[in-house]
C-alpha cells in the first residue's frame, strides 16, 4: 500500500519591477503610472491563492512602502536595501501573507567575495543580493525555503560567482541539520538572473548535478510569452528571469503551470516594464519519510541488500600484500555500479552512503588512505592481521552501512587471541541489540514473561556498558574507548540520538531506541586498553555539516560545490573527488570553518588488534530488524578456552529481538526489495514486516 502525500497549493510570482528612475528613461513611464499597475498585478494574481509568494527585484525603498501600503495589513516581507543592509539600494525582497506563513528564519547575502554588506564583487557593476527565508506553513506545518535574487546585469564573472554562492547557500540552508526539519526542505529560487539559458551562471544553477532544476522544464503547461525581458524599445528580447524548485530529483515539488504574464498594457504600444512577470503556480507535496511509509524500508532494504553484497565481494579480496586503496577504489566502484542497477529511470537520488574504508589491525575509525600521499599509498594487507571492512549504499537519502572483519589469511580454524577478539565482539554486539530493543516490544516468553518485561524501564547507556564490559572481560578484552551508536534519518547517520560505550572524559550519549527509528549500531573491541589515540595520519573522511559559511578560496568552494552535488551529507574520501590534490589544500578551510566535519584517524593507545561489525536496524512495534549486517560467524570455527559465564547475560542472549510472525493465511507474498526497486514501487510491508531472531 501507498503513502498518499498531500499537497499545499503555492503560487509563486517573481518580477523585475524596474527602480523608480528620476526622470525616467526614454519610453518608460514613471513610477507614478506604474504603481497602480503592478498591485493590480500583483492582486489579480494571488487573489485566490492565500499560499503565493510575490519575489521583486530591483525595488526601491519608497516603490516598496508604496507596495506594501497597496496590498494591505494581510501582506509582509522579507528584505533589506543592498547598498547598506539598512534603506539604501535596492531590494529583492520575498512578500508573503502572514496570516498564512510563519516566518521561522531569514537572512540577506551579499553576493561577492567575502559576503561584506555594501560591497561590489569580482567584476560587477552593483552590489548584488540574495534574500532569502525558511517558512512555515500554519495550518498544514510544512517548511519549505523561498529565495530572491538579481545577479548583476554588467560582470560575467560576478555572475558566475555568484550562482556558486547562491548554489552552495541553498544546499546550506536546506539541509536536514540546518533546518527545522529532519529532512531537506524543498525550496524555491525566483529572480532576475541576468543570464540566458546559454549564460554560465544559468548553466551553473541548471546542470543536471544541480540541487534545484527550471521549473519551465517541469511544468505540465505553459502559457505566454517566451522572452522574460524586451527593454523599452521593444527590440531586444531575451528569457533572463527564472524559477528554480529543489532538491532536484525529489518529489516535494508538482509543477502545475507556468507562465510569463505581458509586459503591456491598454493598447499595447508601450511597454510599462521591461521585464514580464513570471506566475508559477506549483504543489509542494508532504512526503512522508518515516518507517510508516513503506516505500522508506523499502529503499533501506534496497540500500541495504547492495551493501552487503559488496561487502562480501570485498571481503574475498582480502590477502596478504594487497594494496589498501586500491580496495577503497574498487570497493567504491562497485557500489557505484551495483546502486546504479536500482529505480533505474526514477527521480531518486543514490549513491555511496558511506565509501569504502580498510582499517588494518590497530585501526580503529575508517581508513581510506589517497594515492597522492606516496607513503601511505603504499600501505599493505598483513598476514594475520584484523581487517575492518566499512562500507554503505543509500537511497534516496535512506542509508545502510555495514562493518565486518577479514583476517588476512585465515585458516578454516581460528585460534588464540584472535579467536577470542572476535568471539568478544560478535556476542557483545548481538548483547547490545538485544538491550536496545524498548522493554515495551517483548518479543520473547510466555504472558506472564511478557506482562512483566513491559514494566521494565529500557537500560540505560551506563547499565549498557557495564554488561558489555561483563561480555568483552570475559575474553580478556576491552570495549573500544566512546563507542557511539547514532540514530539514522532521512539523509542523517548522525541524527539527534545517541548512545556512547564505554565514554571517554567529558563524553556522555543522549536519548534511547523508540519504534519508528533507524539506527547504525557499532560494536569495537580491543585485545588492549580500549584508550584511543590519533596516529598522525591525515585525515582523509570528512562530511558536510549544517555550518554555512562564505569560503573564501576557490579550491575551497569548488570543493564544497562537488561534496554537496555527489555526497550530500553522507561521508565522502578526498581520493573520491575530481582534484584529489585540490582538494587537500581545499578541506583546510572547510574543516576549519565547521562546513566539513573530519573523522580523524584514530587507533589503539596499546597499538594491539581492534576487531568492529557495524550494523543498520529498524525499531519496529514487533522489535528490531536487522536492515544491514555483517556476515554472521560459525562460532565453532573459532577456538577459545575463554567463554561468558554471567547468567544473565547468558539468558538475555538466548533471547529473540523481534516477535516471529503468527499470521494466518496471508494471500499477499511480500515482493522482495531488490524486485520493488526494479518496479519503482513500494513494496507490499506485512505488519510483522522480516522481523528477526
Amino acid at each position: 500500500m501507498k503513502a498518499h502525500a498531500a499537497t499545499l497549493p503555492i503560487r509563486i510570482l517573481t518580477h523585475n519591477i524596474r527602480y523608480a528612475a528620476d526622470p525616467p528613461a526614454t519610453g518608460e513611464k514613471p513610477w507614478s503610472t506604474r504603481k497602480q499597475l503592478i498591485l493590480n498585478e500583483l492582486h489579480y494574481n494571488t487573489l485566490h491563492n492565500p499560499e503565493s509568494f510575490i519575489c521583486l527585484q530591483e525595488v526601491l525603498n519608497e516603490q516598496l512602502v508604496d507596495i506594501m501600503a497597496g496590498l494591505g495589513d494581510e501582506w509582509t516581507y522579507i528584505g533589506v536595501g543592498r547598498d547598506d543592509g539598512k534603506t539604501k539600494g535596492e531590494y529583492s525582497p520575498i512578500i508573503y501573507r502572514k496570516a498564512i506563513w510563519e516566518l521561522v528564519t531569514w537572512q540577506t547575502v551579499w553576493l561577492n567575495e567575502n559576503g561584506a554588506v555594501g560591497k561590489k564583487g569580482w567584476d560587477a557593476g552593483s552590489v548584488r543580493i540574495l534574500n532569502l527565508g525558511e517558512f512555515k506553513h500554519k495550518q498544514s506545518k510544512k517548511a519549505m525555503v523561498a529565495m530572491s535574487t538579481h545577479f548583476d546585469n554588467a560582470g560575467a564573472i560576478s555572475r558566475r560567482e555568484s550562482a556558486k554562492i547562491v548554489e552552495e547557500v541553498v544546499v546550506n540552508v536546506t539541509s536536514p541539520t540546518s533546518n527545522t526539519s529532519s529532512s531537506t526542505l524543498p525550496f524555491f529560487l525566483a529572480g532576475d538572473l541576468n543570464s540566458e539559458t546559454s549564460g554560465e551562471a544559468y548553466k551553473i544553477l541548471n546542470n543536471g548535478l544541480s540541487i534545484m532544476q527550471d521549473t519551465k522544464e517541469q511544468a505540465k503547461w505553459l502559457y505566454g510569452d517566451t522572452n522574460t525581458f524586451t527593454d523599452f524599445d521593444d527590440q531586444t528580447k531575451t528569457l533572463i528571469d527564472f524559477v528554480f524548485v529543489g532538491p532536484r530529483g525529489k518529489s516535494d515539488w508538482v509543477l502545475e503551470g507556468y507562465s510569463v504574464l505581458p509586459n503591456k498594457f491598454e493598447d499595447g504600444l508601450q511597454p510599462i516594464f521591461p521585464h514580464s512577470t513570471i506566475l508559477k503556480m506549483a504543489e509542494t507535496a508532504a512526503v512522508d519519510y518515516t518507517l510508516a511509509n513503506p516505500d522508506t524500508i523499502t529503499k533501506y532494504k534496497v540500500a541495504a541488500e547492495i551493501s552487503q553484497k559488496v561487502l562480501k565481494e570485498v571481503s574475498g579480496w582480502i590477502v596478504a600484500d594487497a594494496s589498501i586503496v586500491e580496495l577503497c577504489e574498487r570497493g567504491d566502484k562497485l557500489l557505484d555500479e551495483e546502486v546504479a542497477k536500482v529505480y533505474k529511470g526514477k527521480k531518486v537520488v543514490k549513491g555511496i552512503g558511506h565509501c569504502t574504508t580498510i582499517s588494518p589491525s590497530a585501526y580503529i575509525t575508517p581508513y581510506t588512505p589517497l594515492k597522492s600521499d606516496t607513503e601511505e599509498a603504499a600501505t599493505t594487507l598483513k598476514e594475520g592481521e584484523v581487517v575492518k571492512i566499512q562500507l554503505g549504499a543509500q537511497i534516496d537519502g535512506f542509508c545502510a552501512i555495514v562493518c565486518d572483519n577479514v583476517i588476512v589469511g585465515a585458516a578454516e580454524e581460528v585460534t588464540g587471541r584472535e579467536a577470542d577478539l572476535l568471539l568478544a565482539t560478535h556476542y557483545a554486539n548481538e548483547l547490545l541489540l538485544r538491550l536496545m530493543v524498548p522493554p515495551s516490544l517483548v518479543p520473547h516468553g510466555d504472558e506472564e514473561e511478557q506482562k512483566k518485561a513491559a514494566t521494565k524501564k529500557p537500560y540505560t547507556q551506563s547499565q549498557m556498558t557495564n554488561m558489555l564490559e561483563k561480555v568483552v572481560k570475559a575474553y580478556g578484552c576491552n570495549l573500544v574507548e566512546s563507542t557511539t551508536i547514532w540514530q539514522f534519518d532521512h539523509n542523517e547517520i548522525e541524527s539527534k540520538k545517541k548512545i556512547i560505550l564505554a565514554p571517554g572524559e567529558g563524553v556522555r550519549g543522549d536519548g534511547l531506541p523508540e519504534v519508528g527509528e533507524v539506527w547504525g549500531v557499532e560494536m569495537g573491541v580491543s585485545l588492549g586498553s580500549g584508550k584511543v589515540k590519533n596516529n598522525g595520519n591525515r585525515t582523509t573522511l570528512h562530511r558536510r555539516t549544517a555550518t554555512t559559511y562564505q569560503l573564501k578560496r576557490p579550491t575551497s568552494r569548488s570543493l564544497l560545490s562537488e561534496v554537496v552535488k555527489k555526497f550530500g551529507t553522507f561521508p565522502f574520501s578526498l581520493r573520491q573527488l575530481e582534484d584529489e590534490k585540490g582538494a587537500k589544500v581545499g578541506v583546510v578551510e572547510c574543516v576549519r570553518t565547521g562546513v566539513l566535519r573530519q573523522y580523524e584517524v584514530v587507533v589503539d593507545k596499546d597499538n594491539q588488534p581492534v576487531a568492529r561489525v557495524f550494523t543498520t536496524v529498524a525499531i519496529t512495534k514487533n522489535g528490531m530488524q536487522r536492515l544491514a549486517q555483517p556476515t554472521a560467524i560459525d562460532t565453532s570455527k573459532y577456538k577459545s578456552d575463554k567463554k561468558i559465564e554471567d547468567e544473565e547475560i547468558l539468558k538475555i542472549l538466548e533471547q529473540p529481538i523481534g516477535k516471529t510472525s503468527t499470521k494466518k493465511n496471508k494471500k499477499k507474498k511480500k515482493k522482495p526489495a531488490k524486485k520493488a526497486a526494479e518496479g519503482g514501487a513500494a513494496a507490499e510491508e506485512e505488519e510483522d514486516d522480516d522481523d528477526e531472531e
